[in-house]
């Protein structure tokens, strides 16, 4: 696998484009590829607009959050499937 590149080499949005490239590279050198297919899609996949949420940044905040979770009377596994998520979610940031 020395044709990756390393990871602390593939950083930020070119990451993929980057990995990619080498992907590609590889398999058309090695026969397993005729040409970069990827190239017939380019502008065919439209880039959905980055849509910011609100954050919850008060404890007040968060109560309410946890109460109506805890309210929700849909399918019990949805709210398990939430509250497991939000607690995973919040431990991984400690």
């Amino acid at each position: 696998r020395d044709w990756l590149p390393e990871p602390q080499w593939i950083s930020g949005g070119d990451a993929f484009e980057i990995l990619r490239l080498q992907v590609f590279r590889f398999a058309i050198a090695t026969a397993r590829a005729e040409r970069d297919v990827c190239a017939d899609l380019r502008g065919a996949l439209v880039t959905p607009k980055v849509v910011h949420r609100a954050a919850i940044t008060t404890p007040k905040e968060a109560g309410a959050l946890l109460r109506s979770i805890e309210d929700y009377e849909g399918d019990a596994q949805t709210r398990i499937a939430i509250s497991t998520g939000l607690g995973i979610s919040t431990a991984s940031r400690l």
